[in-house]
């Protein structure tokens, strides 16, 4: 394989990978975007709060 072809392989393969991560990555955050159902969220109140209240 010549120089130029080589640098053809690598550049379309780091574009595979960029499209690939960027897949990925607009799949994932759609699940992770909104809460579900049961989550957990503690409020924890401070001593400086619990003094104005």
């Amino acid at each position: 394989m010549n120089c130029k072809k080589y640098r053809i392989c690598l550049m379309l393969l780091v574009l595979a990978l960029l499209a690939g991560t960027a897949f990925y990555y607009m799949t994932n955050e759609k699940e992770a975007g909104e809460p579900k159902d049961g989550m957990l969220v503690q409020e924890v109140i401070s001593e400086e709060s619990r003094n104005y209240a």
